[in-house]
């Protein structure tokens, strides 16, 4: 196939002949995969790809013999399709375009453009990309994602709610309708809030980004602990000031509850070690003072003491006594706390306030 794009023939090999019979040109685009269609020098349609049709949601008959304009726009640049090749620089080009889907709105694509002279005149097949199928995900999700994030998202323009997510109203216990346009303050109104919480509200209202920075509070009976993180996205254009900034917020409650939980396990533990060796300190001198006293028994025994005998026999029982008390302390020591089920509620089925521990 010969092109006249410098003014001298060359030969390109390409996978398409532009040339074939239009019979044959029309099944080849027909059955291509791709979003495709081949149009003559005016521009008119004499062959379109399955797919193409599909997301135009047009028949056929619709597309063949009409302008290819009537569904696809081409930059002004390149819209006259029999301008001599140097107009189009190279055969092969990559140009954007603006495709219209019947009942949908208008898509962005990018369009791989062949173009080449036959003895029939120009020809020119066009494939197709909409900008939708090959968008990056999190643009096409975005919303989705930020409804159903698990952590807590609050945009904020001037320190005011312009959007939050049902994460956060969960947290901060809110409806979105009454926040929307309100000041951050009215999302940090609890009862039992502690210096952290308020801290962390003066750094937002002052434009101030940070991280990882917490804060606790007991809101009706119920005990939360949120990190927080302050981005700076976006500035005023004349003084470079803060403007638009984003509040992540992380429910860290159960976190918070089961490390005060292992706290309180380690300090149990620690007391069963320290009541395991008194323990044994005390049986020590115990064990030798026992010796002594039977010794004396026995003496009495000897000598017909009885008061003697009596004494004794009292203080041995008393010293029994006493060993029992320290074996108790031993068997409570060897039980292990940290095999018992942590949980971060009360016995009667509600939240533990961190004041507990």
């Amino acid at each position: 196939m010969k092109y006249n794009g410098d003014k001298r023939d060359r030969k390109l090999s390409i996978a398409f002949d532009l040339n074939m019979h239009p019979g044959e040109q029309m099944s080849w685009v027909e059955k291509m995969p791709q979003l495709a269609v081949a149009v003559d020098e005016r521009g008119i349609v004499e062959a379109v790809s399955r797919s193409l049709l599909e997301k135009l949601r047009m028949d056929k008959e619709q597309v063949i013999g009409n302008s290819l304009d009537r569904f696809l726009m081409l930059p002004q640049e390149i819209s006259e399709l029999n301008q001599p090749m140097e107009v189009h620089e190279t055969p092969l080009c990559s140009i954007k375009g603006m495709l219209f889907p019947v009942g949908s709105s208008p898509m962005v694509a990018d369009i791989q453009l062949l173009s080449g002279k036959t003895p029939r005149g120009w020809r020119h097949l066009l494939l197709t990309i909409p900008e939708e199928e090959h968008s990056n995900l999190l643009t096409k999700y975005a919303d989705r994602i930020f409804h159903e994030l698990t952590q807590g998202v609050i945009l904020l323009r001037h320190s005011k709610v312009m959007e939050i997510n049902p994460e956060a109203c969960r947290m901060f216990r809110v409806k979105k309708d009454e926040v929307i346009g309100k000041v951050v303050d009215c999302l940090f109104v609890h009862p039992g809030e502690d210096e952290g919480l308020n801290d962390i509200r003066n750094r937002i209202l002052r434009g101030e980004p940070f991280h990882g920075l917490s804060a606790c509070w007991v809101d009706q009976n119920r005990s939360l602990a949120i990190h927080m993180d302050h981005k700076i996205i976006g500035k005023k254009p004349n003084d470079g000031t803060p403007s638009d900034t984003l509040l992540i917020t992380t429910d860290v409650t159960q976190s918070y509850l089961l490390d005060m939980q292992v706290r309180q396990t380690d300090r149990l533990a620690m007391i069963g070690q320290i009541a395991a060796g008194t323990a044994h300190e005390i049986r020590n001198p115990l064990t030798s003072i026992r010796g002594f006293l039977q010794v004396m028994r026995h003496s009495s025994d000897e000598k017909k003491d009885l008061k003697g005998q009596g004494y004794t026999e009292i203080m041995l029982r008393e010293i029994d006594r006493i060993n029992n008390l320290v074996g108790e302390f031993l068997m409570m020591s060897k039980q292990t706390p940290q095999s018992e089920k942590i949980s971060s509620k009360d016995g009667s089925g509600h939240p533990r306030a961190f004041a507990d521990y």
